[in-house]
């Protein structure tokens, strides 16, 4: 995927290195809904107005990323201008810089004088999520739900902003989780299961911590595989088999008994 953009810094007087944040360092982060292009020549188009438009000590940068899933969408066929090949980026991906360098491109003109860009291509590969977005296909809608777990895990937690995945350490540790990703994981289905992030608890999340085991044990899942509620649905249903008793129909209701009787 690509993206024309521009950032801080002259090239011309070798201060090119002066740029912001958003595309500084080593290491990309998205905090907006940001486009990019399947096509490079689109972005580079897109790169090139705004090299002629641009503000004084800044410089044009072509962005060339390689998307792995988490957060791109293709909106191509919503737009109105399909030709775009128009990807959206959604907020929270971030990608790993490997390389950038200064770079030239001419673009022809019929009747007009060519027109030369240098500009500072970037070569970037999209990391796996800090906190992992739910599929949906309402990515808008999805990225609220997840807002809206982060800020009742910042609640329970009462640590401070949760910006990493390790921030939230310190809770896995009460509910006995391995990992913060754990958490995460373990929070979204409370969250599914009970009727929303506002329902989480310490001692709930520690409960959801204890079914989601045993399903890995009774299920036979991999170690890093999150237990969903279709799982706990299945769980429920061979224990309730082995019982010789009879539980509700669906994952949400089904876990919610088990989750409360076992913990």
């Amino acid at each position: 995927m690509w993206r024309g953009t521009r950032a801080l810094g002259d090239l011309a007087s070798g201060i090119g290195r002066l740029i912001p944040p958003a595309l500084g360092g080593s290491l990309i982060s998205v905090g907006e809904f940001t486009s990019f292009s399947r096509d490079e020549g689109k972005a580079a188009e897109f790169m090139v107005k705004a090299a002629h438009n641009r503000p004084v000590l800044t410089h044009p940068v072509l962005v060339h990323a390689r998307l792995t899933g988490n957060h791109g969408r293709d909106i191509s066929f919503l737009s109105a201008t399909p030709d775009e090949k128009e990807v959206l980026l959604l907020p929270g991906a971030r990608m790993s810089v490997g390389s950038r360098r200064t770079s030239e491109r001419t673009d022809e003109h019929e009747g007009r004088e060519p027109i030369r860009t240098r500009f500072e291509l970037v070569e970037a590969v999209e990391l796996p999520p800090e906190f992992p977005i739910r599929e949906s296909g309402d990515p808008v809608a999805a990225q609220a739900e997840a807002d809206r777990l982060r800020d009742a895990l910042r609640r329970l937690s009462d640590s401070g902003p949760l910006v990493r995945r390790d921030d939230l350490n310190p809770l896995a540790e009460q509910v006995g989780a391995k990992s913060g990703l754990r958490v995460w994981h373990l929070a979204g289905l409370a969250s599914e299961i009970f009727g929303g992030p506002a329902h989480l608890t310490v001692p709930l999340l520690a409960a959801v911590r204890r079914t989601a085991d045993l399903a890995r044990r009774v299920l036979k899942l991999g170690a890093d595989t999150p237990v969903t509620a279709e799982h706990l649905d299945t769980l429920v249903r061979r224990l309730g088999r082995c019982g010789g008793r009879t539980f509700p129909s669906t994952a949400r209701h089904g876990g919610a008994w088990w989750i409360w009787s076992s913990g």
